[in-house]
């Protein structure tokens, strides 16, 4: 268990109410402020189970196996909607579970002089109790606005730097834009040169057949061997039109790939993974084997690929996996496999840096798949290779 964390929960439950725990969006607050330096996957895993319910649910929970059930539920319903890991769910509710406090149990008087004592000390709490809860409204609406004057600093900065990159992105893009637009301008007054010829070769062709029938009729009544000279000039001539034709052709065929390859660049440019794990999971999706440790051919059940992603879009996207073998054979299911791809999971990305991605897996729930050696899994996405990575079955 990560106790740094707990030791902020556990601060922030006490300075500002147990109530804290049941606000996303106040908890959320006051991590970016009080927990920044702590692990991001974790303190995601941690808002999620609090958005799911989480503390209502062991906090209501009359005893410990009440509380597992309730935790079992919860991790697997951020798991499924998220795809968030099992185990960095278990570690947040672990934390939360910690950081609720215990029940406390009254102590009753012992003799009547202590119980005077007692009702004595409760008249004259009573009577400056609203002073007090005056002070703390006061206090705690202080503490709200400072919070407010606090997001409001942090929300400018971080869309500063969000211009910034944006500005950085536009003008890279414009920049490739405009290079491909003098590309293709180039391709175009090619295309114009080459019809221009065609044209030209064409009249010629049609005049040459005219004087051709011409020195043909002419041939007749003088020498023979003018009509072989003109029939010549003729074929010269009409290979040179199929020539030019030809050379039209081509230069259109690579005027429309490169188009077709400008609109793809066009597509990716927002999506990039920068690290990519292959793990060992049963069929409830509970890792046998974590990512980066040991793989084992007759253990393996489904291999389940992690991507680590970088992102400047905020939408849902399709992310294709390919997993050849050894061999290089591209492993599919007839039935259920996407053309030219093992299988295909759609996942929600949003602005951010390293945002953690569960692909699940592929194999099979009572046999293993998978024979030693070196087989290779790669992400794609809008027909991109994004990632490949080499991995080692023992």
């Amino acid at each position: 268990m990560n106790t740094s964390l707990l030791n902020v929960v556990k601060q922030i439950t006490s300075d500002y109410g147990e109530a804290v725990l049941a606000d996303p969006a106040r908890l959320k607050a006051f991590f970016s402020d009080l927990a920044k330096n702590e692990p991001k996957p974790l303190r995601i895993a941690f808002g999620r189970c609090i958005e799911a319910g989480a503390y209502d649910a062991l906090k209501d929970a009359p005893d410990a196996t009440e509380r597992t059930e309730h935790k079992a539920l919860i991790v697997q319903k951020v798991h499924e909607e998220h795809g968030l890991d099992i185990g960095l769910c278990n570690e947040a509710l672990d934390i939360l579970e910690a950081a609720l406090p215990e029940e406390k149990t009254a102590v009753r008087p012992v003799n009547a002089e202590e119980d005077q004592a007692q009702n004595a000390l409760a008249n004259g709490e009573a009577q400056s109790e609203e002073t007090g809860n005056l002070q703390k409204i006061i206090a705690e609406k202080n503490e709200e606005l400072i919070r407010c004057v606090q997001n409001i600093e942090r929300l400018t900065e971080e869309k500063k730097q969000s211009d910034e990159e944006r500005q950085f992105i536009i003008s890279k893009l414009k920049k490739t834009i405009t290079e491909k637009d003098e590309e293709i301008i180039r391709h175009d007054q090619t295309i114009v040169r080459l019809t221009k010829e065609k044209d030209r070769a064409d009249e010629a062709r049609q005049l040459t057949k005219g004087r051709l029938t011409a020195a043909i009729w002419l041939g007749l009544i003088a020498v023979g061997i003018s009509i072989a000279v003109g029939y010549n000039k003729y074929q010269e001539m009409e290979n040179a039109y199929y020539s030019k034709s030809w050379d039209y052709d081509t230069v259109s065929s690579d005027y429309k790939k490169l188009l077709s390859d400008y609109n793809t660049s066009k597509n990716i440019w927002a999506v990039a993974v920068t690290k990519l794990e292959v793990g060992n999971a049963d069929r409830n999706n509970k890792w046998i084997t974590r990512p980066g440790e040991r793989l084992d051919a007759s253990a393996i059940r489904y291999l389940n690929p992690v991507i680590t992603v970088d992102s400047l879009i905020d939408r849902e996207i399709a992310i294709s996996v390919k997993i050849i073998d050894p061999s290089g054979t591209l492993k599919r299911n007839t039935d259920t496999s996407p053309p030219d791809y093992t299988y295909s999971k759609t996942r929600r990305v949003w602005r951010d840096k390293n945002i953690p991605i569960d692909l699940y897996g592929w194999g099979n729930a009572d046999t293993s798949h998978f024979s030693a050696g070196e087989w290779t899994v790669e992400v794609w996405y809008e027909d991109v290779c994004l990632r490949s990575e080499k991995v080692r079955i023992n």
